[in-house]
């Protein structure tokens, strides 16, 4: 840990224990080489809470921006000292600290009173040194004081199965200010990895703590952590930059998946479901479409052929749109495909395997 955030957490300690008469601990200081714990503060002041703004502003002027931030998530997790066990204090700390590194590389506002980010839930039991039955026991005790919301996040691979890449964590930076912690369905609805990739490359939470606990070089450290929170561009999901990008992929690809050959059909239903996302301006939605292709290329292969249906649909969906009659076009369409006869047999058609 950095000697001037360690003087100023020790400053803190002392300024706390005069308030109430006796000793606060809010880190354990590591040896040369080891990494900090979050212990348990026998008390807290009853003070009003604070701003990340004037945290800055007032005592820690004279430190770097990335130390007073952990100062701020210090002496926030202090103020929960008396609601909560030494178990749960732990995860809160940890979740805290994240929370305000994520918010303060997002660039958000000083008076941000909460913050969403990704990351699976067994690496931070790996950086705690916890169990999952024991961190989930006192992750409950979190949300129901509105401290923390947390859900798992579901992702399509292979074009049809649901699988949980991780989980989605909102944390409410102000303990005793403002509403509770809750996760957004934009939050839910986005992509934070592509999980199909980082299967074939090894990058799963599954690996990064076997290796953990099989080696002392290879902890999952804070940074692990917020390589999860703050993924760089280069990781993110290939298909959705390439739906963001320029390239205006033709709404004709739909009609041809069927003649697309079995060991190249998963990119050409990857290019159709681009192209319905790109046509109806839902590029957000690209998972559904990607699922809508393979039920549609399944219907095909038992000799009910609703692509040109479909195709039409998102055409008149599109049309409408350009004449005013829709804000929202990709919700339009869902909206006509859910309300007609064909949305109940692309539920109930069998998942058979149609690519290689």
């Amino acid at each position: 840990m950095n000697p001037a955030l360690v003087a100023h957490l020790e400053r803190l300690g002392q300024t706390l224990a005069s308030r109430n008469n006796q000793p606060v601990a809010l880190f354990a200081l590591p040896e040369a080489g080891e990494s900090s714990t979050f212990q348990t503060p026998l008390a807290a002041p009853e003070c009003p809470a604070e701003s990340l703004e004037p945290v800055l502003r007032r005592g820690t002027a004279a430190l770097p921006l990335q130390e007073a931030v952990e100062s701020f998530s210090a002496r926030q997790a202090s103020r929960v000292v008396k609601d909560l066990n030494p178990l749960a204090l732990r995860i809160y700390a940890l979740l805290h600290l994240l929370g305000c590194i994520v918010a303060h590389r997002r660039g958000y506002h000083c008076k941000a009173s909460q913050v969403s980010y990704f990351c699976p839930a067994e690496s931070i039991c790996a950086h705690l040194g916890i169990s999952r039955g024991s961190f989930y026991r006192s992750l409950k005790e979190l949300v129901a004081l509105g401290l923390v919301d947390a859900r798992g996040h579901k992702t399509t691979i292979n074009g049809w199965a649901v699988r949980c890449d991780g989980t989605l964590w909102s944390v409410k930076l102000l303990p005793h200010k403002g509403s509770r912690a809750r996760l957004r369905y934009d939050d839910l609805k986005a992509q934070y990895r592509d999980l199909e990739a980082d299967i074939e490359t090894g990058n799963t939470a599954w690996a990064q703590t076997r290796q953990s606990s099989t080696s002392e070089n290879n902890m999952v450290t804070l940074e692990s952590l917020l390589m999860w929170a703050l993924p760089p561009v280069r990781t993110q999901n290939p298909v959705t930059l390439t739906v963001a990008s320029d390239e205006r992929l033709s709404l004709e690809i739909l009609l041809d998946v069927p003649f697309i050959p079995k060991h190249g059909r998963r990119e050409g239903v990857d290019k159709a479901a681009r192209a319905l996302a790109q046509h109806l301006t839902d590029e957000g939605s690209l998972n559904f479409y990607r699922y809508l292709v393979w039920q549609l290329l399944r219907l095909h292969q038992q000799g009910r052929d609703y692509l040109l249906n479909v195709y039409q649909m998102v055409l008149r969906a599109s049309t409408d749109y350009q004449e005013g009659f829709a804000r929202k076009p990709g919700a339009l369409f869902v909206a006509r495909l859910k309300a007609c006869a064909l949305w109940e047999e692309l539920r109930e058609v069998p998942l058979v395997r149609v690519a290689v």
